[in-house]
This record gives structure tokens, C-alpha cells and sequence, in this order.
């Protein structure tokens, strides 16, 4: 092709496909070829039409699969397109059940370390009627399976466990009344700053109203995420920049880290060390990845709670709060408003089968 015939050559310009549609297609499908599960995807076209970039059209893809997909070989191509669809309906219906199995998991442990009451209502209360009654019957449902693991409480004494008991089964009947302090805990005194926190721990009702209210807490946290699965944080992580992180701002997300506490102290000392921060750190090639929590001293739950917080193994929910690219333009910020932090039990074990890594 000569010069002129180039410079009149039509050049076809293929539209970006939006930021928060890429993200969504990458992490319903663990950033995996729907076809293989192999890693390091390609963005497919299942029409085969480039401006179309609804979701639906949308398809991850492996090299390979990617090509038998897209090019012409003889008169059909190798990897049709109902072909991709059926794929891609298969495999992201088996990783919403791994993200739903994992949330479970993540809010599944013995011991709470830290909660968020304020922000769990704030949550709690967004939720439609219809939709927080269809979670506490699921929660419940969940609860009920998990029976005969929870027998063994972790080896921690008088930790108020979700489990079939009077209890548990008075915090679903609040919940699915919408309910942000169930009627039948008595109530005590509570903090000055959140009077329905309880801190007053004397008989005949302190200890009751204070494992009360944190096992009310927990069951608040399993109806938002039953209604809402949140996202691994992880995933979010392999998302890569913050541009596309930030298309899951304000979303639940669950995470299992070792955690970083950076002044993080007693609950007795909120009044001269209000606040604390958590960390957790992940290296992807010369790029740092630093996820940041703020924590308000008076929610710590115990001192016990706080020596662990300062460095231990976590898993809890959030909120994911976004994604800020450093000076460097190499290392990522990401922040979480935590919403309930705790360790042990299930939420530390691999049990899920949840693999993954950072490219």
C-alpha cells in the first residue's frame, strides 16, 4: 500500500471500555479466563463488535482463548460466541459462590478485636425491609450449618458466638425488625461519646450488655454481608491502579491480613489516645500497596484485644474507602473504614479453597 492509499485509510477507533465496567468484569471472574481459569486475562468482545462494551458483551480471556475466540480460521472460528457465554455464565456463578463462601469465613471467628457500631448501624440502616428480612433468613440458615464447628467456642471463655442459642436467636429477631439496639438486652451505662455503647461492665447486667451488644454487632455484620457480598480485598489489590480501584469505593469489602497497629492502646486511654491506624502491606514488583484503617481507641475491645492489634493475624468487613496514588506514582493507598475486626477460628483458615496472588 502505497503513502496516499495509507493517509486515506479510515482508521476504526475502538472505544475505552469504562473503568468501573473493567473492574467488575475482572473481579466477578478473579481476574481468571472464564474457559481455563488461567491468569492474565484479556478483555474479549463477544459480538465481536468493539464498541460495544456493555458488561453482558464483555468476556475474560486468556491469550489463547482470546484468539480461538476472535480470529478466523477456515469459515468458523474454534471458540464461538454462545460458546464464551456459557463459559462465562458457569464460572461467574462459581466465583460468587467462592466470594459469598469467603465472607462467611472472614466473618466467622472467635474473638472480636475491634467494631464499629456507629458505622454498622449507618449500614444496617440503608438496607430495604425486603432485603434485610430475605438476609436474617439466610444468616440464620448459615448459622444453623455451622453448629457443630462452633461447639468448640476456640477454646475462649464467655466469647458471645452467633450459634442456635435464646441469644442468638433474640439478635435475628431484632435484626429482621430493623432494629439498631435489639429491645430485650437491658440496657447500662454507655461511653459519652456513644451512649449506646456499653462500658459500664458491673452487676447484675454489665457483662451481659456489653457480649450482648458485640454479639448483636456480629449478627448485624452477617445480615449486610448476606445482602451485599462484599469483595475480597485482595482482588481489589490485583485490580493493579487506582483508577480502577476506586470504581469499588464505598462497597463492603472483607480482607485476612496481618495487621500493622501503629498506636494502638488500651479502651481505657481514649480520652488522651483517641485514635489508632492499622496497616497491611503487599509488594506487586516495585509497586507498594499499603491499605490503611483508622481506628477510634473506644472500640477496641479489650486490652487484650489491643496487644493483638498491634500485630496479628486479622480478618474482618469494611467499607472500602477508595485508592490514592503516592508521589512516587508507584506506591497505592488504599483505605478501609473498618466495620468489625476480629481472629481465630474460621476466618484464618484456608479452609474456602481461596487461592490468590498479586500480578
Amino acid at each position: 500500500m502505497n503513502a496516499a492509499a495509507k493517509r486515506g485509510k479510515k482508521t476504526i477507533k475502538r472505544p475505552p471500555i469504562p473503568a468501573a465496567i473493567q473492574s467488575k468484569l475482572l473481579i466477578e471472574n478473579r481476574h481468571a479466563c472464564c474457559v481455563c481459569q488461567k491468569v492474565r486475562v484479556q478483555i474479549h468482545h463477544i459480538d465481536g463488535d468493539p464498541k460495544n462494551n456493555e458488561l453482558a458483551n464483555l468476556a475474560a480471556l486468556c491469550v489463547d482463548h482470546h484468539d480461538m475466540a476472535s480470529m478466523q480460521l477456515g469459515l468458523t472460528k474454534k471458540l464461538k460466541p454462545n460458546e464464551v457465554r456459557t463459559y462465562k455464565k458457569e464460572w461467574e456463578a462459581r466465583c460468587a459462590a467462592d466470594m459469598k463462601a469467603l465472607s462467611r469465613d472472614r466473618e466467622n471467628f472467635f474473638v472480636t478485636l475491634y467494631k464499629n457500631p456507629p458505622r454498622i448501624r449507618e449500614q444496617f440502616s440503608r438496607l430495604p425491609d425486603s432485603v434485610r428480612r430475605a438476609a436474617v433468613v439466610d444468616v440464620a440458615r448459615a448459622i444453623a450449618g455451622e453448629e457443630k464447628d462452633k461447639l468448640k467456642e476456640g477454646g475462649f471463655n464467655f466469647q458471645m458466638l452467633p450459634r442456635r442459642n435464646d441469644m442468638t436467636l433474640a439478635c435475628l429477631a431484632s435484626a429482621e425488625k430493623g432494629q439498631f439496639w435489639p429491645e430485650w438486652l437491658p440496657r447500662v451505662q454507655g461511653h459519652p461519646k456513644d451512649p449506646d455503647y456499653p462500658t459500664d461492665l458491673s452487676p447484675p447486667n454489665g457483662m451481659t450488655a456489653f457480649h450482648g451488644f458485640d454479639l448483636y454487632c456480629q449478627i448485624l455484620i452477617r445480615v449486610l454481608t448476606a445482602a451485599s457480598v462484599p469483595v475480597p480485598l485482595e482482588q481489589i489489590l490485583s485490580l493493579g491502579n487506582a483508577q480502577l480501584m476506586n470504581t469499588w469505593a464505598g462497597s463492603l469489602v472483607s480482607f485476612r491480613e496481618r495487621a500493622i497497629g501503629k498506636g494502638v492502646t488500651v479502651p481505657s486511654l481514649d480520652h488522651s489516645r483517641p485514635t489508632a491506624s492499622l496497616q497491611f502491606r503487599h509488594r506487586q514488583g516495585k509497586k507498594l500497596l499499603r491499605t490503611r484503617m483508622e481506628l477510634r481507641t473506644m472500640y477496641v475491645f479489650s486490652d487484650t484485644a489491643a496487644m493483638n492489634l498491634r500485630s496479628s493475624r486479622t480478618c474482618g468487613i469494611g467499607v472500602f474507602g477508595g485508592a490514592d496514588v503516592g508521589s512516587a506514582d508507584a506506591d497505592i493507598t488504599l483505605s478501609i473504614v473498618p466495620l468489625l475486626i476480629g481472629m481465630g477460628g474460621f476466618g484464618q483458615s484456608d479452609a474456602s479453597g481461596w487461592s490468590w496472588s498479586l500480578r
